[in-house]
């Protein structure tokens, strides 16, 4: 888990300290939340908690109340996600499919509303047809044109005086001249052969150079101006068009490309969305085979939930309550095409009702542990907290709800606020709340107890203000009896 500043607040292994200092400002209440003791929004902290603490009690908000939490419960109970798999493929193979044909619908609108614009796009650069690169070219053969007439004088010069005087006294010719001098130095000048071959190497190279000068300023042109003119108005053309498509040659092709598409399409369109329109049908054909085998696989585990609830129910003296896990057609999702909800009656000849319905605090508390002991495999809380789970019931009952607090936490923590002995009594650790006051103040107290503590409290909660021998005597049988159900 990551903070806004991308480090890590906790790593998995780490110690988690979830934090919320409180203080009261002139403005009222302040409150600061940090994780690790660094400062987070609210609801990082909420966020992270869900997965941790489950708190139930009659004013709390958690999963098993939360209708659209209903679907995943039931699909984490299965513990086979072959279907739910099968049927997200073939969910989003639709989503392709339908956004495909709604893409190619709206590209068919528009080419129809823009096919005057697009034809004569077309037209306006198919009479121009510029190319890639042709631009540069152009640019170059304007340069030359534009110099023409010097590039003549320079290459003509060039060519007189190194390799072409009609006088014989060129450049070229004299370096030859000098070569044959020199070689027949030959036996009387030290290194006249090689001298010779160097002036002979010299006149090769100013032939080379002249030749390409000569070469590189001929404008091979009969009228230059004329075809100035020529290459001066295709660069302007093809300006026109970059000015009007997007500012380069690459542009006005892709504007191009853009157009004859939208045109092709509208031709084909017809064929094509009748494609994609059965390519669309295939595929929600298979979600349709799809979800129906999820629905199945879905009904099968909720009758299995619907039994499990009804035996932790009546377990817990709640015989004539009655649950149900209803799964109904509803809307294709990612998730499936059901709704899923937890329904339950609470008394004889009273219909089956959301959970969220249920008014009494104790009794939905009691309703609740009796789903999270057939959830706590598939449900990945850690640590629950039951606040009146004891409300309006029997000492008989109570020591049963102590029986399903203690096997839930054999898979978690079980935290439980509870006034009654029975389920104090199967506990393996007490921590007692008192609240009293400070300096004007009242302040809350949370500390540990154990051995005689664990005795006087229990015994209180028996006896109440006054405790006697009998009610001591009491709390210790409680505590010895707990001892040996809990071996």
């Amino acid at each position: 888990v990551v903070g806004d500043s991308m480090e890590p607040l906790f790593r998995e292994g780490d110690t988690l300290l979830i934090q919320r200092d409180m203080t009261r400002t002139v403005d009222g209440e302040r409150s600061v939340y940090r994780i690790n003791g660094r400062t987070v929004p609210a609801s990082m902290c909420r966020q992270i908690a869900s997965f941790l603490l489950a708190v139930h009690g009659q004013h709390a908000t958690q999963a098993l109340l939360n209708e659209k939490q209903h679907v995943s419960l039931l699909d984490a109970f299965a513990k086979d996600d072959t279907e739910l798999s099968a049927y997200r493929a073939a969910f989003s193979r639709v989503c392709d499919a339908k956004a495909r044909l709604e893409k190619h619908l709206k590209n068919l609108s528009d080419a129809f509303k823009l096919e005057e614009i697009y034809r004569f796009r077309i037209k306006d650069i198919e009479s121009v047809d510029p190319k890639p690169g042709e631009e540069e070219k152009l640019e170059e053969q304007k340069k030359r044109l534009s110099n023409a007439e010097k590039l003549e004088k320079i290459g003509s010069f060039v060519e007189k005086a190194l390799i072409n005087n009609d006088r014989g006294v060129s450049a070229a010719d004299m370096l030859g001249r000098a070569a044959d001098a020199v070689a027949k130095l030959e036996g009387t000048v030290d290194k006249a052969a090689e001298l010779a071959e160097k002036l002979r190497d010299f006149q090769y190279e100013v032939t080379d150079v002249a030749e390409y000068i000569v070469r590189e300023c001929s404008v091979d042109v009969d009228n230059p101006s004329a075809l100035l003119d020529r290459i001066e108005s295709r660069l302007d053309a093809i300006a026109k068009l970059r000015r009007k498509y997007g500012g380069s040659v690459e542009s006005v092709l892709a504007a191009y490309d853009e157009a004859k598409n939208a045109l092709e399409a509208a031709e084909d369109g017809e064929e094509k969305t009748g494609q994609l329109e059965r390519e669309l049908g295939a595929a929600e054909s298979d979600l349709s085979a799809a979800a129906e085998r999820l629905t199945a696989a879905r009904k099968k585990a909720a009758e299995q939930i619907d039994g499990r609830v009804s035996e932790e129910l009546a377990f817990l003296d709640m015989e004539k309550v009655r649950f149900r896990v209803n799964v109904s057609a509803g809307e294709y999702s990612s998730s499936g095409g059901d709704d899923v909800r937890f329904l339950i009656s609470t008394n004889p000849g009273e219909p089956l009702m959301p959970l969220s319905k249920i008014a009494s605090g104790g009794e939905l508390s009691r309703i609740m542990l009796a789903m999270k002991c057939v959830f706590a495999e598939s449900e990945q809380t850690s640590t629950l907290v039951y606040d009146e789970i004891d409300t309006g019931i029997s000492g008989r009952t109570s020591h049963k709800i102590g029986q399903k607090l203690k096997q839930s936490a054999s898979s978690g923590r079980v935290i439980c606020v509870t006034h009654s002995p029975q389920i104090a009594a199967l506990a393996d650790r007490h921590i007692l709340i008192e609240k009293e006051e400070k300096d004007g103040r009242a302040e809350t107290s949370a500390k540990p107890i154990d051995g005689d503590g664990r005795i006087k409290e229990i015994a209180r909660i028996i006896g109440g203000a006054k405790i006697t021998e009998k009610t001591v005597a009491a709390a210790a049988d409680m505590l010895n009896q707990a001892k040996g159900e809990n071996k």
